[in-house]
């Protein structure tokens, strides 16, 4: 695998190179933008993405650290998360974990390919889903999801995680 340019701190913006590096070193996530595959999946109706704005501001830049041998500038980048996101619009430090969220958020909006149009499957009577084994009812709300959430972003990042308790006493 190729070294990645590093990315140059702009002023207090080690939270979002951080971000940033990690996700350019995602493969999966970085061959689907340097592919050029995301150009199929821009939902340009989702009123909660840019209409490919970040998909393709995160295109560019991932093809700058992957195609260049010198430190990379992500000005562009920074500009568009302040227009975003207010709170990125100086040079504050900011919390990596928020910044991935908003940026995986953006991105996923972006390219969702789900059908937002679909009409959800009627929801059961109380009684007829607590009959449902457990396994039934996880893949009835994992399915639910995939209906309206389905993106490279989701592919890679989302997952389900499901726990159960039971009783010392009576084991139930």
């Amino acid at each position: 695998i190729k070294r990645l340019a590093g990315l140059k701190n702009l002023g207090n913006t080690c939270y979002m190179n951080a971000t940033l590096q990690c996700l350019a070193n995602t493969v999966p996530l970085a061959l689907h933008f340097l592919s050029g595959k995301y150009h199929a999946d821009i939902n340009r109706e989702s009123r909660r993405g840019t209409g490919g704005e970040a998909a393709n501001e995160f295109k560019n830049l991932v093809a700058q650290m992957y195609y260049n041998d010198k430190s990379v500038a992500p000005k562009s980048f920074k500009s568009l998360m302040g227009r975003l996101f207010n709170v990125y619009a100086g040079y504050e430090q900011q919390d990596a974990h928020e910044f991935l969220l908003n940026l995986i958020d953006k991105l996923h909006e972006d390219l969702n390919k789900a059908n937002q149009r679909r009409v959800p499957p009627a929801s059961l009577p109380p009684a007829d889903e607590a009959s449902l084994s457990l396994s039934a009812r996880i893949n009835r709300f994992w399915n639910q999801h995939t209906d309206r959430h389905l993106s490279v972003i989701s592919d890679l990042f989302e997952g389900l995680l499901a726990s159960t308790l039971t009783c010392l006493s009576c084991h139930k």
